[in-house]
């Protein structure tokens, strides 16, 4: 069975996608939520079927900048039915049992190999350390795939998997590996019946 850690921006898109959060996403493009309807359709059903497991890391709170109890109610409504915590988790707070101290010096060159111009004074600094924490978690927790639409960590894919061992995936790309081995292409008929 695969383990998927999802990013939180994709089970933003998951709530978004039923209607249960007000967030704006996609500029509310009714054909975005409908392809996302049926991509999420498709990983519960590989997830009910045994092929995978869906999990989220401690860094969610992190990212909405909550405590526990404090998520916004769609997410904290998430967690259970559709996605679980992958541990351990790491020691920034909220902690979840069991935990591991967090890695300060890995954190940072991870966040150094996938935001390479990053530097305190720009704004999305603080953002982009977000996602080195969630990336770092992502590999403590030894979870096979990271699922994500983030475009930066997306475009840095090939040095995450060679240096940190961390696949990198959409969930379209994700769908569509297991549509394709599920439904591979007849073979070609050469005229033999």
């Amino acid at each position: 069975m695969e383990t998927l850690t999802l990013d939180t921006n994709v089970l933003n898109d998951w709530a978004w996608a039923e209607g249960r959060s007000a967030e704006s996403r996609y500029g509310n493009d009714p054909a975005m939520r409908t392809k996302l309807i049926e991509l999420f359709k498709q990983l519960k059903e590989l997830r009910d079927d045994g092929v995978c497991e869906l999990g989220i890391t401690n860094q969610i709170f992190t990212d909405y900048e909550k405590d526990v109890g404090e998520l916004p109610n769609f997410i904290e409504e998430m967690i259970g039915p559709y996605v679980s915590y992958a541990l351990p988790s790491i020691s920034t707070f909220p902690m979840i049992f069991p935990f591991v101290f967090a890695d300060e010096d890995e954190i940072n060159a991870i966040m150094a190999d996938v935001f390479p111009h990053s530097k305190p004074e720009h704004k999305k600094h603080k953002s982009n350390k977000k996602d080195a924490f969630q990336l770092y978690a992502h590999r403590v927790t030894k979870r096979d795939i990271f699922l994500t639409s983030d475009k930066r960590i997306l475009s840095a894919r090939q040095v995450l998997f060679s240096k940190w061992n961390i696949q990198v995936m959409t969930l379209d790309e994700y769908i569509a590996k297991h549509t394709l081995s599920l439904n591979p292409k007849s073979p070609p008929n050469h005229g033999f019946t």
